[in-house]
């Protein structure tokens, strides 16, 4: 029975790994040894790293979240607190810069929405557009550029804010008790075929 009355619970991405894996990811600065790690301690790693560098611990913590945090977090539940590499051009946390306050929202192991405080500082914000261009280059992405015309806007000076987006179709898989979006979406982009969904269509 899922209870929706308030205050819903609230855990930081890392307390809420080291209790469901073990593995506290402050403990690991370089993706190798936190995937050795992860391997080590009988975890799946992904298959394959689309970008390096600090995209690719974000790639390696995402899918330990996926895999063992996500599908526990039955009750209404805010994952928050997420590592720096995971939690994009979100304003960093007062108290520990390592983190950031990004927050999604989890109901019966479905995330709802998605939810931060957008960086307002716009060196910062430009900074890490820059770093995260030039990972992805590096690993071969071509046909991107920065977005001058947003940086820009951001230069003359936004509020602290916070944004949120709640997941229409994520909402309707848990209305309806579906494991994956192919099954709510009305034009789903994969095909499902024996032995899962294909990018065929």
């Amino acid at each position: 029975m899922i209870n929706l009355t308030p205050p819903w619970k609230r855990i930081g991405v890392r307390r809420a790994l080291i209790e469901n894996t073990g593995i506290d990811i402050e403990r690991f600065d370089n993706p190798e040894d936190l995937r050795r790690e992860i391997i080590m301690q009988g975890f799946s790693v992904p298959e394959k790293y689309e970008y390096g560098g600090f995209l690719k611990m974000a790639s390696l913590v995402d899918k330990l979240i996926e895999d063992n945090v996500s599908n526990k977090l039955v009750q209404p539940t805010f994952l928050c607190e997420y590592p720096w590499y995971l939690g994009g051009p979100a304003k960093e946390l007062e108290s520990d810069p390592k983190y950031k306050k990004r927050s999604e929202v989890f109901v019966s192991g479905i995330e709802l929405a998605n939810i931060s405080t957008p960086q307002n500082e716009p060196l910062k914000i430009r900074k890490w557009y820059q770093e995260t261009l030039r990972l992805k280059q590096q690993s071969g992405w071509k046909g991107q550029v920065l977005d001058e015309p947003y940086l820009h806007a951001i230069d003359q000076g936004i509020p602290i804010c916070t944004t949120g987006g709640l997941g229409i179709d994520r909402l309707i898989m848990f209305i309806l008790e579906k494991e994956k979006i192919e099954d709510v979406v009305l034009f789903p982009w994969r095909i499902y075929k024996e032995g899962g969904y294909k990018n065929d269509l």
